[in-house]
């Protein structure tokens, strides 16, 4: 319901709207890559498929909403059957692909992990999500979503054997996500408490 340009309050990310240029793209597709594996987590089938529409290109809306739905259902049955879970989705890197007016692709490298006291070792991947975009009612909308598995063949952070040159290899054009812009916040006198227990996996 925001007015076009208006900026949240962390890192001035436009609530009304992204821009109609490049890099309107490059947020539209930082901003749905985290969004979308966010819901994912939280909302059962109805609800993750209401979210998809909101921001689907109108001729895509059922089959986005029933392809993330289906993807998504083995980890959210393996979450639900879990307790004290936390997870991180964030965006590392991005690569515009295809460019123009009226439709874009962006690929966003995406660090996940899912942790939980039952699990015996936090879950870490690399995704790259390939976002396909189309200017619709004055906005960026979500045309398509792929996913592949890392930046490279290694698909995981413990994948091996390790080879340096073909991760790089695999992060070719991307550009590194910077942070946001400004002076840092203090930091709050209070103290952090960590989130695990002290029985938990690998302490």
């Amino acid at each position: 319901a925001a007015a076009p340009g208006v900026a949240d309050s962390i890192g001035g990310t436009p609530l009304g709207g992204f821009a109609r240029d490049e890099g309107g793209a490059v947020q539209a597709a930082l901003a749905y890559t985290v969004a979308w594996r966010h819901w994912w987590l939280h909302l059962g089938d109805e609800g993750l498929a209401a979210a998809v529409a909101q921001v689907a290109a109108p001729a895509v809306v059922d089959a986005l909403a029933a392809q993330v739905v289906d993807e998504t259902r083995p980890a959210r049955e393996q979450l639900a059957a879990s307790t004290g879970t936390g997870s991180w989705a964030d965006p590392l890197a991005w690569r515009v692909e295809t460019y123009s007016d009226d439709e874009a692709r962006v690929a966003v490298w995406v660090m996940t992990t899912l942790a939980g006291r039952d699990l015996s070792a936090p879950q870490a991947e690399w995704v790259t999500v390939t976002v396909d975009l189309a200017w619709v009612e004055g906005d960026w909308r979500v045309a398509g979503l792929t996913n592949r598995r890392g930046p490279s063949p290694l698909t995981s952070p413990r994948d091996g054997p390790w080879a340096t040159g073909r991760f790089l290899d695999g992060l070719e054009g991307f550009e590194p996500v910077a942070p946001p812009a400004g002076t840092p916040a203090a930091p709050s006198p209070r103290a952090v408490e960590p989130w695990w227990s002290g029985t938990a996996a690998g302490g």
